[in-house]
């Protein structure tokens, strides 16, 4: 019996073209007068290739709803990245828009404001429109400015620590928040110890800049803090950065003594990443700013300050026994 063989037409599956090939096999036999044997053969291969038929269609029906599923999944996944991101962009754009109105407020130009480009020793830089400011959000109490970053933004302080993690200057809710100065500090920021709080967002902004301070390239180049609150203008200088855990003991607001106060100021220190204060000094008074760290919300940044000059910006460096001539005495203190 000659020999046939079949190539499947272009197009065809592999299992079609086999079924044909079948079939043409089997008129072949036939018409050599094939005996039953040839006619099982085909029956046994037919039968095989619908079980492997049958076997794939179940495999392809239970694959059918993962797919959908999936595809499901991925639709779902992607409209709640899109609504995060949304919401992310409006709380920055808003928080950004509260913040150029208090600079307006504040009497600054805000379409000429990049960086904070006063310079370091100027304290007169600061010119503030206090009741402007006070017409908006009575809880004002201060103006901060670093030179070379963009923390130029109004101090409020509230009743707690709570209201402005949640609340911008103007008093409306957002998580961006507002840059605070802590509830049990004198509220004109001339205690022994002045503690000033601001998120660390993801966009640059609030108190974001203060991580950078780990870093001794900027820690050099940004030593200056301006301040200024109703009664007078500071120049501060940053003496070290303190890295240390959330909820790490470092709020104090009382102390018994200079000696007391002196171990306070001790230990602070010995969460310090960089420290140039120098050895056995003590500043009269203390500022600190405070951030979370970008990678591990459960840790805080501490920038370290000391008062160098005030209102005409001449040299204050303040003795430990002295007390400048303009400052309140006494107050709330920490």
């Amino acid at each position: 019996m000659p020999v046939t063989t079949y190539t499947p037409k272009h197009g065809k599956t592999d299992d079609e073209g086999a079924e044909e090939r079948d079939y043409r096999l089997l008129d072949a036999g036939a018409g050599a007068h094939a005996g039953p044997s040839h006619q099982a053969d085909f029956w046994q291969s037919r039968s095989r290739r619908s079980r492997v038929q049958r076997s794939h269609a179940r495999q392809a029906r239970m694959q059918r709803p993962r797919r959908r599923f999936g595809l499901a999944l991925g639709i779902v996944l992607i409209v709640v990245a899109l609504v995060i991101v949304s919401f992310l962009l409006y709380k920055y754009i808003n928080a950004n828009r509260v913040n150029s109105a208090a600079l307006t407020a504040a009497g600054a130009d805000v379409g000429t404001l990049g960086d904070v480009v006063a310079p370091e020793t100027d304290i007169d830089a600061i010119t503030i429109n206090w009741d402007a400011l006070r017409a908006i959000n009575p809880d004002i109490v201060g103006w901060v400015m670093i030179p070379g970053t963009v923390i130029n933004y109004p101090i409020v302080q509230a009743a707690d620590n709570d209201f402005y993690l949640t609340h911008l200057f103007d008093r409306t809710p957002s998580d961006a928040g507002a840059i605070f100065l802590d509830s049990e500090s004198a509220s004109t920021i001339n205690g022994e110890n002045n503690i000033v709080y601001g998120h660390n967002l993801l966009d640059g902004s609030m108190f974001a800049s203060l991580k950078n301070y780990q870093g001794r390239e900027f820690f050099d180049a940004h030593r200056t803090i301006l301040l200024a609150t109703p009664e007078q203008r500071l120049r501060l200088r940053v003496d070290a950065v303190l890295v240390c855990d959330a909820d790490d003991k470092i709020r104090r607001f009382d102390f018994a003594g200079p000696e007391d106060y002196r171990s306070y100021v001790e230990m602070l220190l010995g969460y310090a990443v960089l420290d140039e204060m120098g050895a056995g000094e003590v500043p009269e008074k203390l500022y600190c700013f405070v951030t979370c760290t970008a990678t591990n919300y459960t840790k805080r940044t501490l920038v370290m300050a000391s008062l160098v000059g005030a209102d005409d910006g001449t040299s204050a460096e303040p003795s430990a026994d002295a007390t400048p001539s303009d400052a309140p005495t006494g107050g709330e203190g920490e």
